[in-house]
């Protein structure tokens, strides 16, 4: 098992794959529709198709990872505002999602979120251009017509042939960029372990001070409760994840309100250099 808790898609075993890929899909795109590699797809024609298909599936993969991680991300860089505690990607709608992050001013989160929407485009492309004759578009270019925009070649004209695939290789070209920019930024680990569950969730906060302000918050929306918190806590109140002391004593890596004791850094356990007189030896 991996040592890096971070979903598959952030790290180099699921990111790489997933990059080259893409890279490699779009050197076949032009392969098949120019040359004479188009026996691929003329003997298989659901090839094309399946593996634009997979492309996406993984692109899904990869936005479902970042979703999760990002609130915790921002968490990580410490003095984060009090509504990043009610942000949460994850109940967002398909095509709301990248709305919501521009508004929020997370970039790499609607980048990937508008990768989805375009990625649905994609495969419907590339099921078309597995029907072109693009060698035959080719040979027109260089015809004296003046009625280029008749001929036709396969079940397309050139400007519906023309239009598929330019928009398939921006996608692919698109995705690429985005996921090699994921990657870039998210690839080191900044979480002890993944809040993929309500436990793993609550392990982040089970200690924390914070806590108290949110006595009396159950009946209340993410945007009453964020608005609570700036209240309560006050406008400059900011929070992070790191090694904090709990309210037990001892010291915790979680979420909880600023000033944190130290920054999460992946491998190193805070709390064994610190305090070690009130160190619970019977857990160790």
């Amino acid at each position: 098992m991996s040592d890096n808790p971070h979903p598959l898609m952030l790290r180099p075993a699921g990111c790489i794959s997933f990059i080259i890929a893409m890279v490699a899909f779009m050197g076949f795109v032009p392969a098949f529709v120019f040359t004479d590699a188009g026996v691929v797809t003329d003997k298989a024609p659901w090839f094309a198709t399946a593996w634009a298909v997979c492309l996406k599936l993984s692109w899904h993969g990869m936005e479902t990872a970042v979703r999760m991680m990002e609130p915790y991300y921002i968490l990580s860089k410490r003095h984060a505002p009090s509504k990043i505690l009610t942000l949460d990607y994850t109940a967002l709608p398909f095509g709301y999602l990248p709305l919501q992050a521009l508004a929020n001013g997370h970039l790499i989160m609607f980048f990937v979120g508008f990768g989805s929407i375009l990625a649905e485009f994609l495969t419907v492309f590339v099921t078309g251009l597995t029907t072109s004759d693009g060698q035959g578009f080719v040979k027109a270019y260089g015809w004296n017509s003046d009625d280029v925009k008749s001929i036709y070649a396969g079940q397309d004209t050139l400007v519906s042939f023309s239009v598929s695939f330019g928009f398939a290789m921006f996608v692919l070209l698109y995705m690429t960029v985005v996921a090699t920019v994921v990657f870039a930024r998210r690839r080191h680990p900044f979480l002890p372990r993944q809040p993929n569950t309500i436990a793993s969730v609550l392990a982040f906060i089970h200690q924390s001070k914070m806590l108290y302000s949110f006595v009396g918050t159950a009946k209340l929306n993410s945007a009453e409760m964020a608005r609570r918190l700036r209240a309560g806590a006050g406008a400059s109140a900011t929070y992070g994840l790191g090694w904090f002391e709990g309210r037990d004593g001892q010291t915790h890596c979680g979420v909880d309100q600023e000033e944190l004791m130290s920054t999460y850094k992946h491998g190193v356990d805070f709390s064994m250099g610190n305090k070690p007189w009130i160190t619970r030896w019977d857990e160790l």
